[in-house]
C-alpha cells in the first residue's frame, strides 16, 4: 500500500490566465507541496447596455495545490497577496480539508522551512461550497448560466473527458460525445443546494449519458468571482449588495424568500451522500490503466482533464528553459470502501511503473447525483 499522509489540506487557486508559475512558485516557498495547472474560462453575465444578454469568458487558470495542514494559513495569505484579489484582480483562493494523500515516499517531500507571509493576515470566508459538474461539451453556457441566476458566484469552465456511460454502449457509443466541460461553482452554504438544483435542471443530469454533479465542502477561502459586470464604476456589484444585507441583517436566512429560493420542497432527486472523490493526478500515458482498473472493478464513471505540473523534478531542454511536466487527473466519486479497493489496485501500477510525480487523493463528498449504476 502506499504511504499516506492524512494531515494534508488541498488549495484551489483561481487566476487569470499566466499568473500559475509564478503563483505556484511563491505556495511552495510558503510551503506548498507541487502546483498543477488547469486551463480554464471563467463565465460572467454582462449588464451593461449594449451586451446585455452576452456572456464574458476570461482566460483563467486553476491551480491545484497540496500543503501539510500545518502550512496552509501562511501558503493562503500568501497566494491571496500574490493574486491581488484582495484588491482589484478576479479570482479565488479557497482551502478543503481534511484530505488524504498517497504517493511514493520520494515524492512527499515538502518544505518544512517556509517562508512566512509578513503581512496582516486577511480575513477569510467561511461556509462556502464547491458544486463541481461534468457535462457534454457545449452544455456548459446554459448551466454556467442558471449557476448565475441561482445566485452563484462565476463559475469557471475547463475541458474535459467522461468515461463510463460512453464504454458501455458498444457501438453505439460513437453517438455520445466523449469531449465533455467541466464547471467549478463557488457559492455560500445557505444557496449552495439551491445552485445545485437548479444546475441539475439546465444540464439534465437526471438523464443518462448527460454528466454528473457534486458538492464538496470548503474550509475557507478568500473569492473575487463577480458574476455581473455593469456600466457603471460606481454601481455595487450583486455579491456586494448580497453581503451588505448579511451584515445588516446579521443572517442569511433572508435570501430563501428574497432570490428566487422556494420554501416548498421539491420532488426528492435520487441522491448519494457520504461519497469519497479519489483523484489519480499521473503522467498521460498511463491514465487508460487507471480508468481501465477502476471499471474492472465497476465503477460507473471518470473524469478525465489534462494539467501541467510545476516544481516537482523540473525538466529543463537544451536552452535551459524549464519544461512544465503534462499530466492527466481523473476523479472517480466513490464509496469509502470502494475508494480504499482502488487505492489498493493502483498502487502495483505506480510501483511497476516506477512513476515519479503521480499522487492519489481522497476528499469527501456530501453530496452527489445518483447515477443509474451507483448501487
Amino acid at each position: 500500500m502506499l504511504p499516506v499522509l492524512e494531515d494534508i489540506s488541498l488549495i484551489t487557486i483561481i487566476s487569470p490566465r499566466g499568473d500559475a508559475v509564478p503563483l505556484i512558485e511563491a505556495a511552495q516557498a510558503a510551503g506548498a507541496l507541487f502546483g498543477t495547472i488547469i486551463e480554464a474560462r471563467g463565465f460572467t453575465q454582462s449588464r451593461r447596455r449594449f451586451l446585455r444578454d452576452l456572456a464574458i469568458s476570461p482566460a483563467m487558470e486553476k491551480i491545484i495545490l497540496y500543503a501539510k495542514s500545518k502550512h496552509t494559513p501562511n501558503i493562503i495569505q500568501t497566494c491571496i497577496q500574490k493574486t491581488g484579489i484582495h484588491q482589484s484582480s478576479f479570482g479565488a483562493v479557497i482551502h478543503t480539508s481534511p484530505v488524504k494523500l498517497f504517493a511514493l515516499e520520494e515524492n512527499l517531500v515538502m518544505n518544512e522551512n517556509p517562508v512566512q507571509y509578513p503581512g496582516e493576515p486577511l480575513p477569510l470566508q467561511k461556509n462556502l461550497r464547491l458544486i463541481t459538474s461534468i457535462c457534454q461539451r457545449g452544455k456548459a453556457d446554459k448551466i454556467a448560466r442558471a449557476a448565475v441566476n441561482a445566485g452563484s458566484t462565476a463559475p469557471v469552465i475547463s475541458f474535459a473527458e467522461g468515461h463510463g456511460t460512453r464504454e458501455r454502449m458498444g457501438l453505439l457509443r460513437i453517438a455520445l460525445n466523449p469531449e465533455k466541460e467541466l464547471i467549478n461553482v463557488i457559492t455560500g452554504e445557505m444557496e449552495a443546494f439551491h445552485v445545485y438544483d437548479a444546475m441539475v435542471d439546465a444540464g439534465s443530469f437526471y438523464t443518462p449519458g448527460m454528466g454528473y454533479i457534486f458538492v464538496t465542502d470548503i474550509r475557507e477561502g478568500y473569492v473575487n468571482l463577480h458574476s455581473t459586470l455593469s456600466d457603471s464604476h460606481t454601481e455595487a456589484t450583486a455579491e456586494q449588495i448580497i453581503k451588505a444585507i448579511d451584515d445588516m441583517k446579521g443572517t442569511k436566512n433572508w435570501r430563501l424568500s428574497k432570490t428566487g429560493f422556494s420554501t416548498v420542497k421539491k420532488a426528492q432527486r435520487p441522491t448519494r451522500y457520504d461519497l469519497i472523490n479519489l483523484r489519480v493526478i499521473t503522467r498521460g500515458e498511463l491514465g487508460d490503466e487507471f480508468v481501465k482498473v477502476a471499471f474492472s472493478e465497476g465503477v460507473p464513471g471518470a473524469s478525465r482533464y489534462y494539467a501541467n505540473l510545476v516544481g516537482s523534478q523540473k525538466v529543463k531542454c537544451i536552452t535551459g528553459k524549464v519544461i512544465n511536466d503534462e499530466r492527466e487527473i481523473i476523479d472517480f466519486n466513490l464509496t469509502p470502501e470502494t475508494a480504499a479497493l482502488l487505492v489498493e489496485k493502483f498502487t502495483p501500477i505506480i510501483e511497476e511503473s516506477k512513476t515519479l510525480n503521480t499522487f492519489l487523493s481522497e476528499v469527501k463528498v456530501p453530496k452527489a447525483l445518483k447515477r443509474p449504476r451507483d448501487p
